[in-house]
C-alpha cells in the first residue's frame, strides 16, 4: 500500500512539474508575438518550432479535405469523375476507352490424343507434340464503372467494380504450323478499377485458324517416320481470359498500365467425314494457352 501511494504521489508531482513548463513555454510564445524581437530562449524556438510544424499540418488538411470528406491516398481521389452526358446512363457511369498491345507466348493441346491410332497402332506423340509459339495480341476495350451523382461530379463506386465490350486479335508464329491467328469479341467484368491492384475476367469468342496433325495410318516398316503431318484450317473459337493489375509494375509513358494475363482458347474442329481422306488419322489441337503482359493505354 505504502509503494502504491509513493507511485502515486511521484506521479502527481510530474505532472504539476510538466504543467508548469507548458505554462512557461506558452508565456514566452505571447511574449514573443507581442513583440518584434525575437525570444532568444531555447524554450521560445522550440515552442515557435512547434506552432510552425501545426500549421503547416492544418494546411496540408485543408488541401486534402475535399466536398466535405477526408481524402486519404490516391486512390480515394480516382474516385471522383466528371459528369459527363445527358443520360441517365453516362452520367452514373464513368466511361473511357482504352487500347492493348500484348506480347505473349502460347501453346496448343489435343487432350483427347489417343494412345493407338484407328488400326490399332502405337501413336507416336513426338511427332504430334506442339512447339510454343511467339506473337503478338493487339485489343480495344470500351469500360464502364458505375458510380452515383454526387454534386457536381460522379462519385464512383468502392469496390472500383466495372464491366467491359471489346474485341481482340492475336496472331502466333510457330515453325511447325506457321501462323495462327483468332478475331474474337469479349465481354469482360472487373473489381479493383482505379485501385492499387485490380482482376479482372473477359468472356472471348469469334473466328480463327488452328493448327492440327494429320497422322499416316498405312506405312512400311522400313520408311522413315515422318508420318504426321502439319496442318491449319480456320474454325469457330471461344475460351476466356483472366488478368492482374497492379502498381507496383508501372510504365514512364502517361496512361499506361500493365497487365498479367492468362487466356486459354478452345477451337471447335472443322473436320468431318467427308473432307477426311483415307488412310490417316486427324488429330486436331483443341486447346490453346497463352501468357503474357498487356501494355494498356486509356483515352
Amino acid at each position: 500500500m505504502k509503494k502504491i501511494l509513493i507511485a502515486l504521489c511521484a506521479m502527481f508531482c510530474l505532472s504539476v512539474n510538466a504543467q508548469n513548463d507548458i505554462e512557461t513555454e506558452k508565456h514566452e510564445v505571447a511574449v514573443e508575438d507581442s513583440t518584434e524581437t525575437v525570444a532568444a530562449t531555447p524554450q521560445a524556438n522550440s515552442a515557435k518550432a512547434g506552432y510552425v510544424a501545426i500549421d503547416e499540418i492544418i494546411s496540408k488538411l485543408a488541401v486534402l479535405t475535399k466536398n466535405g470528406e477526408a481524402v486519404t491516398d490516391d486512390s480515394e481521389k480516382e474516385r471522383y469523375a466528371p459528369l459527363k452526358g445527358r443520360s441517365k446512363f453516362t452520367r452514373r457511369n464513368y466511361i473511357y476507352q482504352t487500347l492493348d498491345v500484348s506480347p505473349h507466348v502460347s501453346t496448343d493441346n489435343d487432350p483427347n490424343l489417343p494412345a493407338q491410332t484407328s488400326n490399332g497402332k502405337d501413336v507416336d506423340t513426338k511427332q504430334l507434340e506442339s512447339p510454343t509459339g511467339f506473337g503478338m495480341n493487339f485489343g480495344y476495350s470500351l469500360i464502364f464503372v458505375p458510380g452515383h451523382v454526387e454534386g457536381d461530379k460522379l462519385l464512383l463506386n468502392k469496390m472500383g467494380f466495372a464491366y467491359s465490350i471489346g474485341a481482340s486479335t492475336s496472331f502466333s508464329k510457330q515453325d511447325k504450323y506457321g501462323t495462327t491467328c483468332n478475331f474474337l469479341l469479349k465481354l469482360g467484368i472487373e473489381a479493383g478499377n482505379g485501385h492499387a491492384l485490380g482482376f479482372g475476367f473477359d468472356f472471348l469468342g469469334g473466328y480463327g485458324k488452328s493448327a492440327g496433325d494429320s497422322y499416316q495410318l498405312e506405312y512400311q516398316d522400313y520408311e522413315e517416320d515422318d508420318l504426321a503431318e502439319p496442318y491449319t484450317k480456320w474454325c469457330w473459337q471461344y475460351g476466356s481470359q483472366v488478368w492482374m493489375r497492379t502498381n507496383l509494375i508501372k510504365t514512364v509513358l502517361a496512361n499506361t498500365e500493365i497487365l498479367i494475363f492468362a487466356k486459354f482458347i478452345v477451337s471447335v474442329d472443322p473436320t468431318n467425314d467427308e473432307t477426311m481422306i483415307k488412310g490417316y488419322d486427324y488429330f486436331w489441337k483443341d486447346e490453346t494457352w497463352s501468357f503474357g503482359v498487356t501494355f494498356r493505354y486509356r483515352f
